[in-house]
């Protein structure tokens, strides 16, 4: 069963006793340590991301049709969450013992026939992705998978391409934006939405369809 979602206006405290309490139960550690494709130990907070993600998801307009697309989903806690309020969410992993973490959580938390109906977890390089891979997706979440500009810079493009290719709305979420200048190569088709000051900062960005 899954975890019941509440408002962003619950309690941190009350929140982190319910996920801590969730996980315990279900034998799930998402807040382990791991290797990120820079080699640098990160630290996977379950309770610090539902918080974020709920603030955002309060701050745009979607659809549960929509798709969102997790930039680098690592052990696939933004899946977990997403798939509350998407028919389909996608994860793009790099490390592929990460992904496959992801995969055995998931299909833990869910059970093997809703995550395969709702979650789609692809092990690779997100900018070797084809082109129709972009055209998929209606929000792409995006928490500083890259350790430099340029590549964060060839994602983006990626993204733009599509939407001057088939025009729709798209939402980029971008969380600890370090390359937050790229953005503004791209002004003629993402407008600058909001920032959101949360346990570090998220930068929303539009495109309305034409």
């Amino acid at each position: 069963m899954l975890i019941e979602q509440t408002r962003i206006t619950k309690n941190l405290s009350q929140i982190k006793r319910e996920t801590r309490v969730f996980f315990q139960e279900k034998k799930i550690d998402f807040s382990k340590t791991y290797m990120s494709c820079e080699k640098n130990r990160e630290w996977v907070d379950p309770t610090t991301t539902k918080k974020v993600l709920y603030e955002i998801l309060e701050n745009i307009s979607y659809k549960p049709e929509n798709i969102l697309i997790d930039c680098g989903s690592g052990l696939g806690y933004v899946l977990y969450l997403s798939s509350f309020h998407f028919d389909k969410t996608i994860g793009v992993e790099i490390l592929d013992d990460i992904a496959k973490e992801s995969k055995k959580n998931l299909i833990t938390l869910m059970g093997t026939d809703l995550f395969q109906k709702k979650i789609e977890i692809i092990i690779g390089d997100i900018l070797q992705q084809p082109p129709t891979f972009f055209d998929k997706g209606s929000i792409f979440y995006i928490s500083s998978p890259f350790s430099t500009e340029k590549e964060f810079d060839l994602l983006i493009g990626k993204i733009y391409e599509s939407v001057k290719r088939i025009d729709r709305d798209v939402y980029i979420i971008y969380y600890y934006p370090y390359f937050k200048n790229v953005l503004k190569n791209y002004s003629d088709y993402f407008e600058f939405v909001k920032e959101l000051n949360l346990i570090g900062d998220v930068l929303i960005y539009k495109h309305c369809k034409k």
